[in-house]
This record gives structure tokens, sequence and C-alpha cells, in this order.
């Protein structure tokens, strides 16, 4: 294993990558009728004070003492189970992205065993494999979002976040709601992601993942908002895709669909090895404290 240092981008890269995770096939996937784009930016911030709440807590519970042995052990259960739940919701995003859009009317098997077999795969690897690959990912994430936003920016309807007046407590609620388990809450999971696998990257590589994520997670809702508006973008199964399908370049690229379709199977394919390796060494840490008990 290399040096604390050498890790630390890859991390980050890691961890911004698991926060755009699934978004980025279905955001916005619910309409409350409140202030969407405010509320976004809400949640975005409670998703920092969730993060920094579950870095203090994987530090503060690394001691021993009977008290601190039931609280670790109450902590890492509930991030396995929180992981599980993200897992299996991701999967099943791309499998109704695929089922829906990559592959209508046959097909969805083999896309199913291909997209499964490699999380599995990669899930059991050296956890230095899944950091390396969104190390190479995540640049041209990065790229291609910030293309088709150009690219799309032409048919923006501002008049879609204009507020003519100033959103009420009841509207930022409701614009907040949607985002808080695809994108606050989950961030509790990358600071006991790197404590359970021993990774050491700098202590600010999570946090500037975290943030990169949300910025890049900020552009692909935006995108079907300023094209859709909230409620037609919500309404839809798949709103980038549906925003890149208005994409064209020339006579040559008319369409770009494949690009944001490969983004979708990585972004899914590594949040969902994310989670299955933090259900895995949770449940190991937790049977390595009970045999120490």
């Amino acid at each position: 294993m290399t040096n604390r240092a050498d890790y630390s981008k890859h991390s980050a890269c890691l961890a911004a990558i698991f926060i755009i995770g699934n978004a980025v096939i279905t955001l916005p996937d619910l309409y409350y009728g409140g202030a969407v784009l405010p509320g976004f930016f809400i949640a975005a911030l409670l998703s920092a004070a969730v993060y920094f709440i579950s870095l203090v807590l994987c530090r503060s519970l690394c001691g021993g003492g009977i008290f601190k042995q039931i609280l670790f052990t109450v902590f890492v259960s509930a991030a396995a189970v929180y992981a599980f739940w993200n897992g299996a919701r991701c999967v099943l995003d791309f499998f109704s992205f695929a089922d829906k859009i990559l592959l209508p009317g046959g097909g969805p098997f083999a896309v199913a065993f291909i997209f499964l077999f490699t999380a599995a795969v990669l899930s059991v690897k050296r956890n230095d494999v899944i950091l390396k690959l969104s190390l190479i990912t995540a640049p041209f994430f990065v790229i291609a979002v910030v293309i088709f936003f150009l690219l799309t920016a032409k048919d923006f309807e501002f008049e879609n976040i204009v507020f003519h007046s100033m959103p009420t407590f009841a509207e930022l609620k409701n614009g907040t709601t949607p985002f808080l388990f695809g994108t606050a809450l989950p961030a509790a999971l990358i600071p006991p992601y790197f404590m359970l696998t021993n990774e050491k990257p700098r202590k600010s590589a999570g946090l500037w993942g975290l943030l990169a994520g949300i910025v890049i997670t900020a552009l692909i809702l935006c995108d079907s908002v300023l094209l859709f508006g909230a409620h037609m973008s919500a309404r839809l199964p798949f709103p980038l895709a549906a925003a890149v399908s208005t994409v064209t370049v020339g006579a040559l690229f008319t369409r770009m669909d494949g690009i944001v379709y490969c983004l979708f199977f990585m972004s899914a394919l590594i949040k969902t090895a994310f989670c299955a390796k933090l259900c895995y060494f949770s449940l190991q840490s937790l049977k390595n404290r009970n045999g120490m008990l």
C-alpha cells in the first residue's frame, strides 16, 4: 500500500462519483410543488453538515470502553443497512433505465447480468482498484457533464427558475425534501467507508469529493430544470437522458446519447460497488469487535 497522500485524489474522486451515483439517472425524480433549486442547495448544505457529523463519530468511536463499543456497533450497523439500501436503489434505477431506454422490449437480462457481474468483481477486488477506476472516470464525467450543459444552453428557459416572490418556508421545505435521501444523507457514508477500508486520505479529500459531487449534481439538475421546468423534469423517468437527446453537433454527431449512457453505467457501477464494500467491511469490523469482547 502506498503512502497516505497517494490515494487522496483517488478518494476524492470516489466520494464525488458516489454522491453523483444514480442521481445522474433520475434527478429530479420527485416534485412536491416547492422551490426546487433553492431546495437542492439547502440539501447540499445539509450534506456537508451530515458529512462532518459522520466524520466526528468515526473519529470519536474508535477508542476503547464498553460504551464506545456499543455506539460503534450501532453506528456501523446503521451505516451497513443504509449502504445496502443505497446500493439496492442504485441497482434498481439502472435496471429501470436499461429496461425502458437502453434495450427496450428485450435484452435487459443481459445488461443486468453484465452490470451485476462487473459490480461483484469490483466489490471483491482490492480497494485500490475502485479508487483507481474512480480517478480515471471522474475527469471524463466532469468534462461530459459540462459539455452537455453548454450544448443545451441554447434551449434554456430561464423563466423556469425565476421567482416572482420570496419562497415561503413551505415551498423551501417541499423543494428540499426530495433531495434529502438522494443528496444529503448519503454523505454520511463517506467517512465510515474510508475508516473501515483502512484508507488514509488527506482529511480534506472526502470533503472535496463531496463538494465536487454536489457541483456536478447541481449542473445535472439545472440542465433538466432549465430545459423542461421542475414539474416536467420530475415527470420524466430519466431527465438527463431526455436533455441530451436534444443535443446535435453538426452532421456527424446528431445524437450523443451513448456517452451519457456510459456515464450512467459507470456512476451506478461505482456507487453499487462502494455500497457493497461498505456493507462487507462493516460486517467484518463488527465481527472483529465482537471477537475482542
